[in-house]
């Protein structure tokens, strides 16, 4: 109960425009789309080591209609499907950048409907090496 308060209390900020909820452990689905039906205005949100899945980009695709950062770095419970969530959505259609490093789950399929709905999409996606000496 106390998180759905919380949630409700930030979705109520109409004037919200950055948003780091990166590494909360209380996010949701149900929480992200608290948050995203109220703040429309969000143009910066940070997802990132977080179990959203992809009803959270249903819920982007269809509220946050100016949306310009997005980070979901290493949250690893989304699929392809959540992209085109955002790509067939009314929401995100100014959105630029996007973070997915560590998003192995993904593959062409959804890199494919981002490109073909987000011409100007920057996508961000470190490779990571690992070096050891013996």
């Amino acid at each position: 109960m106390f998180f759905f308060n919380f949630f409700s209390g930030i979705g109520s900020c109409k004037n919200l425009q950055d948003l780091n909820l990166s590494e909360c452990s209380a996010i949701s689905d149900e929480a992200v789309k608290i948050i995203a039906s109220g703040c429309h205005i969000l143009l910066y949100l940070n997802l990132s080591h977080t179990e959203i899945t992809d009803q959270t980009f249903r819920s982007l695709g269809r509220h946050c209609h100016f949306l310009q950062y997005l980070s979901i770095a290493y949250s690893k419970q989304f699929t392809d499907r959540a992209f085109t969530f955002i790509a067939n959505g009314r929401g995100c259609r100014k959105l630029a950048h996007l973070d997915i490093t560590g998003c192995t789950q993904l593959t062409s399929v959804g890199f494919e409907a981002m490109a073909d709905a987000f011409r100007e999409l920057e996508v961000r996606r470190k490779k990571i090496n690992f070096e050891c000496e013996i």
